[in-house]
């Protein structure tokens, strides 16, 4: 049993912490015009010098509808230097064309 031990009480809170840095490591505006319900792959300019690897997943949001408005895809080329990142495509949510 753990129970009353600091460290084990502190633990999911410690994990909830990792979640949300490593994911702020990946957030990245784009001001790129993107078509949410189309299909195949995409190509917009993010910030450059992140580490997106090939084949990572990838959640595309609308800024003011994260959770409305959305795609969901892989990652098949990211250039660090230039920021130009290719993603393709699985799914989505929401229809519209936006640039936020």
């Amino acid at each position: 049993m753990f129970a009353g031990n600091g460290y084990a009480d502190a633990l999911p809170k410690l994990l909830r912490d990792v979640a949300a840095h490593t994911a702020q490591l990946y957030q990245s505006p784009s001001t790129t015009s993107i078509l949410v319900s189309g299909s195949g792959d995409i190509t917009l300019t993010v910030a450059a010098n992140k580490t997106y690897a090939r084949g990572q997943p990838i959640r595309i949001t609308r800024t003011s509808d994260p959770a409305g408005i959305y795609m969901l895809g892989t990652c098949l080329d990211y250039a660090p230097g230039t920021g130009v990142l290719t993603i393709r495509r699985s799914a989505s949510l929401g229809s519209g064309t936006y640039a936020d």
